[in-house]
């Protein structure tokens, strides 16, 4: 039997932010990727949506919260 880990996102336009963050989910034992902004995160949450999302509710462009 194949154990898969749990899917994270984190959606943030700032790419320091996303990048350290991915890094502390996977260390925690999620299989995690980032998007870099709005259509970025709809596109991915629409093909394969995720166990659990950590959203910057401060987008440029987009409200975080319209995502």
């Amino acid at each position: 039997m194949t154990l898969t880990l749990p899917l994270a996102l984190v959606i943030d336009d700032n790419r320091l932010i996303a990048n350290s963050l991915v890094q502390m989910l996977t260390s925690l034992g999620y299989d995690a990727g980032a998007a870099y902004g709005a259509l970025p995160a709809m596109q991915t949450l629409m093909a394969t949506p995720p166990d659990i999302v950590l959203l910057d509710i401060h987008l440029q462009a987009v409200n975080g919260v319209e995502v």
